[in-house]
């Protein structure tokens, strides 16, 4: 019931556009997620170190995928409001200057959600299932990381560069059909992983 909760306000405040860019959003953060997992490796003290050979490929999970999708409108959009309406309080109009403010401040935006999507699983299941951060660094029972603020600034980055060239166009064009991607992915959660745990596969 809660679920589908989540989804009736995601729908009724959303539209097209962002319901497009949250579904890229979403698979795009997976693919970055598996790729970081499978070339950085991180022990149980939350030292991490790169390999270039790695034994097994990474994961994500099915969970932070459906976490991601409905929490990005907020991720993308309005944080984008937020900083809109910042820069009209204090007339920044220079371009260039609002990109590096976005930038800079885009880790505060990515611990945000992890905090509440964090919290909202735990909340629902009882643990966090999607993913756990280890370390000194790591706060709010393992959500965030404060050593990943130079990667996330870099993902700010990349939105930033894909934005109009990607983001928005691939957004309008899948938007509308929200619903049947959401049933595939459904279908896929249920075969896949129906313990919601992490998706891993070992390299042959």
């Amino acid at each position: 019931f809660a679920i589908l909760v989540l989804v009736w306000t995601w729908l009724r405040h959303t539209e097209s556009l962002s319901r497009g860019a949250s579904i890229v959003a979403a698979f795009c953060f997976s693919l970055i997620e598996t790729t970081w997992t499978t070339f950085v490796l991180t022990d149980e003290s939350g030292k991490s170190k790169l390999t270039l050979f790695p034994k097994t490929l990474g994961h994500s999970t099915f969970t932070q995928w459906w976490a991601n999708v409905l929490y990005c409108p907020i991720l993308l959009f309005g944080y984008r409001r937020y900083c809109d309406s910042v820069f009209e309080i204090y007339n920044m109009t220079d371009p260039t200057q609002q990109f590096n403010y976005r930038v800079m401040l885009f880790a505060l935006n990515v611990w945000l959600l992890e905090i509440i999507e964090g919290f909202a699983i735990i909340l629902l299941i009882g643990k966090n299932v999607a993913w756990y951060y280890p370390g000194r660094d790591a706060f709010f029972l393992g959500t965030i990381k404060l050593g990943y603020l130079v990667p996330w600034m870099i993902l700010g980055v990349v939105i930033e560069y894909a934005w109009e060239s990607v983001l928005v166009p691939a957004g309008n064009a899948i938007g509308d059909y929200w619903l049947p991607i959401f049933a595939a992915m459904w279908l896929v959660t249920q075969i896949g992983s129906t313990d919601l745990s992490w998706v891993r596969t070992k390299r042959k």
